[in-house]
């Protein structure tokens, strides 16, 4: 099943996104969950700071797996991930050091993968975030990734690096990584929830895909989710304007508006 709320703007629709993480942590305080980088959930991990500060959520059990990072990023390089997520979010929460994992993106031998892998899936995810790219790539799991994809290393698709480029390396394709290590499908498809966020424009055909009823396939990665029976999908108003009601099956999706 999945589960639709569109709100008015991002700013509202993040602070739902943070109500659902810290329900799960306050219900089990020694919760695995695995995190996204990149601009959809910025404002979200600023609300969970905000809730730290105020209501004290205790993070001190909680377990972390980041679903990628750049090939050879070492873990204080200001364009990695791990960068990322400290600056963001890990460093100012009461996070242990020995629960936050990451793929190992220096070490990148099969074994080093299946490492990764067994980690995942002996931690049992209750909650994996996710954005999702303007060609439906879910972590770096670009079009023609199978379901059953396991931690990987990928050539970022040109529309990936052309984002990422704009989002992160003020718009210099050049500086952008063109390869990563991912999570697979199968990795994110083993958690208990996802939670999927989108904003704006650049969204709104991958959204169609995934909520209208069509072809689940490898060509566009997120419509995969509709085979999961625990998905929230938390939308602004304009990521979910091309959506045609009338095209959807209301025995898999159903469609909150709070605005």
């Amino acid at each position: 099943m999945i589960k639709v709320y569109i709100y008015k703007n991002k700013k509202e629709a993040s602070i739902f996104c943070k109500d659902i993480i810290t329900t799960i942590v306050n219900n089990n305080p020694s919760a695995v969950i695995g995190f996204a980088t990149g601009s959809t959930f910025v404002d979200t991990y600023a609300s969970i700071i905000n809730d730290f500060n105020k209501n004290k959520t205790d993070w001190s059990n909680v377990k972390t797996f980041n679903l990628d990072e750049y090939l050879n990023a070492k873990k204080d390089s200001p364009f990695g991930y791990r960068y990322f997520m400290d600056e963001q979010l890990f460093s100012h929460i009461n996070l242990q050091e020995k629960n936050i994992h990451f793929p190992n993106s220096i070490n990148t031998s099969s074994d080093d993968l299946k490492k990764y892998d067994a980690q995942i899936f002996d931690a049992h995810l209750n909650l994996q975030l996710l954005g999702v790219g303007r060609n439906g790539h879910i972590a770096f799991n670009e079009p023609g990734t199978r379901i059953d994809s396991t931690t990987h290393i990928v050539d970022l698709a040109k529309s990936t690096i052309e984002d990422n480029a704009r989002l992160f390396f003020n718009g210099d394709e050049d500086l952008v990584p063109k390869k990563a290590i991912s999570m697979g499908i199968s990795n994110i498809m083993s958690a208990q929830k996802i939670l999927l966020a989108a904003w704006g424009e650049s969204k709104q055909e991958a959204i169609k895909k995934l909520l209208e009823v069509g072809e689940i396939t490898s060509n566009c990665p997120v419509t995969f989710l509709k085979k999961h029976n625990d998905v929230v999908v938390v939308l602004d108003e304009i990521a979910f304007e091309l959506i045609n009601e009338n095209n959807i099956d209301n025995k898999l999706v159903e469609i909150n508006k709070k605005f």
